[in-house]
């Protein structure tokens, strides 16, 4: 008993100087955590928002937490493999360890597949399932590599739709002439004219747009909801889609309905036939839900002319003009814009390839996200990987060098841990396929706010690359470990174990 709390002691004293040596780590993670994180999450944060520079403060409450956090995962770790050795008989602890014995595996009752398989590959199949610890931990190490490149593509896919989509797909018009004063069609006619007498206006058409309050059920959206009410519905398609995202599915504005985006409803929990209430500037009116169309920025409730009269009473009112344009070339637009605004009751004009161009300079701040995810994932898996070659290398180093002493070149001894590696790393790569899809959805979901909605798509070429980038650092890793088979010394095999 006293040599069992001697040499527990000495365990215990030999893990709390094992800490100090990972003091040049947790500095190093501290480091990277306060000086790289923060600006990458800012970054990605300005796409959405105007915000000031970053200021850093670091907090020493998280700095304290991950630090005792990372501790106590070392410590607990090595406390209970050091409690698992001595709880073996001294005179088996002198001895080296022995293999784990082989077992009679799955394929092996399967006679036509087994007897067809050449030696070694048997011999693989049966290690991958004698080591079931180590299968298990290679395949949850190489499926978090590859779901978080998965996540990190996943990203740039999602974001990808706000700016291909949104302003090439669902908005079709290029420009929006604003007038200095409201009105109604009559009113506007000096607009309208301007624009038909315009030789590079393809099609225009007034429009109203005003905030409103969209309320179902318990629920109240009223955070950057506009409603949206075009001149000439039957036309309107020639303005902006209005489609589902699955299916894409054409949709057309009706007097018995309006259309509600996609982000609105999936936070409301909206759908289609459910009626819901608006409120435009104290006025409130019940209305059925007769469509739901993809949109990507901003809420928007669509509606015609008649069904917006027959709901508040009144005609409404057109403040803008949405324009197509012919030629869409800097000089065609500076052109337009100059003899639009000689008219002195137009107050503005606004290009939608100026919003676009926007979009995709802040989308550039992403790239760093996406390095930094490959990165992290990159880490996992030689981390994983190296030291799961490397346990495995030690504990069969008479193995190896018996076969060694049998005429095997060093390519065939490197083989059996290569094949080894690479079955393990082509099961992980498959359930991380699975776990990414997972990953991307929470993130997504997680980092969306009110007023923007990303891409719910992951590209196959993101999963292609998942798998590639995973299956090279695994490469890698069996390359760096090819040197370590090559020095196994062939006398190991013909030493005695007394």
């Amino acid at each position: 008993v006293r040599l069992r709390i001697s040499a527990f002691s000495s365990a215990i004293t030999k893990i709390f100087s094992l800490t100090s040596v990972l003091k040049a780590g947790r500095l190093f993670g501290i480091l990277i955590g306060i000086f790289t994180l923060p600006f990458v999450i800012y970054d990605a944060y300005k796409i959405m928002y105007y915000i000031g520079d970053i200021t850093l403060i670091p907090d020493y409450t998280s700095i304290i937490f991950g630090i005792v956090a990372a501790v106590v995962c070392t410590v607990v770790v090595s406390v209970v493999v050091c409690a698992k050795s001595l709880h073996e008989k001294p005179a088996a602890v002198m001895r080296p360890k022995a293999p784990k014995a082989g077992k009679r595996i799955l394929l092996e009752r399967i006679k036509p597949l087994w007897s067809h398989m050449s030696f070694n590959s048997k011999l693989t199949a049966r290690n991958l399932f004698r080591y079931k610890v180590r299968l298990c931990m290679t395949v949850i190490g190489v499926a978090g590599c590859t779901a978080l490149i998965v996540a990190a593509f996943g990203l740039l896919n999602s974001f990808e739709p706000m700016t291909h989509d949104q302003f090439e797909t669902i908005y079709k018009y290029d420009a929006v002439v604003v007038p200095k004063d409201s009105g109604s069609a009559d009113n506007l006619s000096f607009l309208t004219d301007t624009l038909d007498k315009n030789s590079n206006v393809k099609l225009s058409m007034l429009v109203s747009q005003q905030e409103c309050t969209v309320t179902h059920g318990s629920k109240v959206k009223d955070s950057d909801t506009n409603l949206v009410v075009p001149q000439n519905p039957e036309k309107f398609d020639e303005i902006v889609s209005l489609h589902t995202r699955k299916g894409k599915e054409e949709l057309k504005l009706s007097d018995n309905g309006v259309m509600l985006s996609e982000k609105m409803c999936s936070e409301l929990g909206i759908k289609t036939g459910d009626k819901i209430t608006l409120n435009v500037d104290g006025k409130k009116a019940e209305v059925k839900v007769s469509g739901i169309f993809e949109q990507y920025i901003y809420n928007f409730v669509y509606m015609t002319p008649t069904a917006y009269k027959s709901l508040f009473g009144s005609d409404c009112t057109y403040n803008m003009a949405d324009v197509a344009l012919k030629d869409t070339s800097d000089s065609a637009c500076d052109k337009f814009g100059s003899q639009v605004l000689s008219d002195d009751k137009i107050a503005a004009v606004s290009y939608i390839a100026s919003s676009l161009n926007e979009f995709r300079n802040m989308l550039n701040s992403l790239d760093m996200v996406v390095t930094v995810m490959i990165i992290c994932a990159a880490a996992l898996a030689f981390v994983v990987l190296y030291n799961l070659t490397n346990i495995n290398i030690a504990e069969r180093v008479r193995e190896i060098a018996t076969f060694k002493v049998l005429g095997f070149y060093n390519r065939e001894t490197s083989s059996f841990i290569y094949k080894e590696n690479i079955i393990l790393t082509l099961l992980g790569i498959f359930v991380g396929l699975f776990l990414g899809n997972l990953l991307t959805g929470f993130i997504i979901q997680t980092v969306e706010v009110d007023n923007v909605m990303f891409g719910r798509d992951i590209y196959f070429t993101s999963y292609l690359y998942a798998a590639g980038l995973t299956f090279l650092f695994s490469i890698l890793v069996n390359a760096v470990m090819s040197f370590k088979i090559k020095a196994v010394n062939m006398v190991e095999s013909l030493k005695s174990v007394e």
